[in-house]
């Protein structure tokens, strides 16, 4: 079950304008947090005026109070009743130092309310908070419209997004990775460096094969060193030494892990695993990675993205059953490969995801974009579906001249923006967003 999200918010105000704005504001945001079913951590109006920050004053109390929760605290908003004090608002984020996402809110005015003692300005004060914000280095991000009231439509649909945006920022925060086994051999394509990991905050922890399956045969599951490495998600040496060896396929295991957000990645793609792992964070719903496949018929829109399959059970028609793997059973015996998932894929939004490290560039890049899982008949093997993607060969040419793999993280969202501002913005990646 998906943690309850946490918010540190963060009530502007400046003496001048109404007051009675910022203790109204304040209500109004915690009401609107708590109507997403999310915590607030916001001062009381027994510590400061109107439980607002205006002064450097407030700001320690406020900063104090951040970093009391702060393992708690996923994100921080500052709503804007009225203008604001930058200053102190600017001061209270620097001193609280959480290195969190920040969602600047701001709420409009109304045009029968604009005497002195209803007047916001709050369309004003949110440009310099920005402006002040940009000044201290501190990385932020703005909702849709300039100004959204906290109970409008447009703002609980920024909270959602601002909610993944956090998931996918903390969710990489000391990530482990578990790489078991070697990449196959003929798969130079999902060559990755751990080195640009690593300067991410993400630690790939490397496992021989033989190691872990001969230390299986020697502990219990409840076994304390089982536990040891603190792994969050997985790619595994699929193919083919499991089925030499051991006459199995680990495909329905890794559909398992996938199911319940611990996504496991074929191939030891590795930057598979992040990109599935991303959008799982994202929509907090299981994802799956797939080849971009084939074409379907002579429609430029549509494709077929496959895989011989570990996808998650989320991504299946009832029709789905356990079978044996076709492609890998031509080398190693269909009785040496029972254990992948057959069926269709279902329709629906789909977002998709890769994630990929440049060695030349010494950066970590990505695309990402949405499009549609369709109800066009297929008749193959494994778990396959057809995409319908807007100008799907402008994406096409840009994956090949940019050197993209050929594996794709897949997810049944809207996910691309809350990915985007994730990647961008907070973790600096290079990303294109394909419309």
């Amino acid at each position: 079950m998906p943690k309850q999200m946490t918010f540190g918010v963060i009530v502007g105000n400046r003496g001048f304008f109404p007051s009675h704005l910022a203790a109204s504001g304040r209500l109004e945001m915690i009401a609107a947090l708590e109507k997403q079913g999310y915590k607030a951590i916001v001062v009381s109006p027994e510590e400061t005026a109107h439980g607002a920050v205006e002064t450097y004053k407030e700001a320690e109390i406020c900063a104090a109070l951040f970093k009391k929760h702060a393992a708690e605290i996923d994100g921080i908003i500052i709503t804007l009743p009225n203008f604001g004090e930058e200053r102190g608002l600017a001061d209270a984020l620097r001193l609280a130092n959480l290195n969190v996402p920040v969602l600047i809110q701001a709420t409009p005015d109304e045009a029968g309310k604009m005497a002195i003692t209803h007047r916001r300005d709050s369309f004003c004060g949110k440009m310099s908070i920005c402006n002040n914000l940009q000044q201290y280095g501190i990385k932020y991000s703005l909702t849709t419209l300039h100004t959204e009231a906290p109970d409008s439509p447009e703002f609980e649909a920024d909270l959602k997004w601002f909610a993944g945006v956090c998931r996918v920022v903390g969710g990489f925060k000391n990530l482990r990775i578990g790489a078991v086994g070697a990449r196959p051999a003929a798969f130079n394509t999902v060559r990755y460096s751990e080195k640009l990991l690593e300067r991410s905050g993400i630690t790939v922890d490397t496992l021989d094969l033989s190691e872990v399956l001969g230390r299986i045969g020697k502990l219990k599951d409840d076994d304390a060193a089982v536990q040891t490495n603190r792994l969050t998600i997985t790619s595994v040496q699929c193919w083919t030494s499991m089925e030499e060896f051991f006459g199995i396929v680990p495909c329905t295991v890794m559909s398992m892990m996938s199911q319940k957000l611990l996504p496991s990645a074929c191939e030891v793609d590795t930057l598979g695993s992040l990109s599935m792992y991303a959008l799982g964070l994202a929509s907090e719903t299981p994802s799956a990675l797939l080849d971009w496949n084939n074409n379907y018929g002579g429609d430029p829109n549509k494709a077929v993205c496959f895989h011989c399959s570990n996808l998650p059970k989320h991504f299946f028609n009832e029709g789905v059953k356990m079978d044996y793997q076709q492609i890998i059973a031509g080398t190693v015996g269909a009785e040496n490969t029972h254990g992948t998932l057959d069926g269709k894929v279902k329709s629906g939004a789909m977002t998709f995801l890769r994630l990929s490290t440049d060695d030349f560039s010494g950066k970590i890049k990505g695309y990402t974009g949405e499009g549609s899982f369709t109800d066009d008949p297929l008749n193959t093997f494994g778990g396959a579906g057809v995409v319908n993607i807007p100008n799907l060969q402008k994406l096409l040419r840009y994956i090949c001249e940019n050197a993209f793999e050929h594996h794709v993280a897949t997810n049944f969202s809207n996910s691309a923006a809350a990915v985007t501002e994730a990647a961008t913005k907070y973790l600096g990646w290079d990303m294109y967003v394909h419309s």
